[in-house]
């Protein structure tokens, strides 16, 4: 056998080595699939804004990812967004929780965020969140910034008020 042919099946090899590889990579993304959907429960939210939320994004508790966006529908009869969300059947979300929209950072991934309530039952598949918070606008939250530190600068600036003058009398006439 040849050099050249030597060459050649190393590279053939190599070729069905990622191939090989490939289709594994494949299958178990497609095996994982979206967590919590399939031995999981669904609860339920209503928002009048969504922006940076699809299906796919995280919903944390205390730090931790405990399930994802599985649906985002527009619901004409009550004008709100119906966001959907898949949870690990682990997770005990205590009924009275806030989930809200936040960001990861000033222009990182917006997710959906629980802060757990104070009650000692714990919410059931099907339920809907009670308490939300709606997703802020990068425009607006920049807005607010600059007029508060507008008006910071606007106070500091401000002179002190002026000393009143002292007057010998004032102890007789204050």
């Amino acid at each position: 056998m040849g050099e050249d042919a030597k060459h050649e099946i190393k590279h053939i090899l190599l070729g069905i080595l990622v191939v090989a590889l490939t289709a594994v990579f494949f299958f178990l993304s497609y095996q994982s699939g979206p967590k919590g959907q399939a031995s999981g429960y669904l609860l339920s939210a209503r928002f009048n804004a969504t922006d940076g939320i699809a299906v796919g994004s995280d919903v944390v508790l205390t730090g931790i990812k405990v399930g994802q966006v599985t649906t985002r529908e527009y619901d004409s009869k009550k004008q709100s967004v119906r966001v959907e969300m898949a949870f690990r059947e682990d997770i005990n979300i205590p009924q009275e929780s806030t989930v809200s929209i936040v960001s990861d950072g000033l222009l990182g991934a917006k997710y959906l965020k629980i802060e757990p309530g104070g009650s000692e039952d714990n919410m059931k598949s099907g339920d809907e969140f009670e308490f939300v918070q709606d997703s802020i606008p990068l425009v607006e939250l920049l807005e607010k910034i600059v007029i508060e530190a507008e008006e910071k600068r606007a106070q500091s600036a401000a002179p002190p008020p002026a000393k009143k003058k002292d007057n010998p009398f004032s102890v007789l006439n204050p």
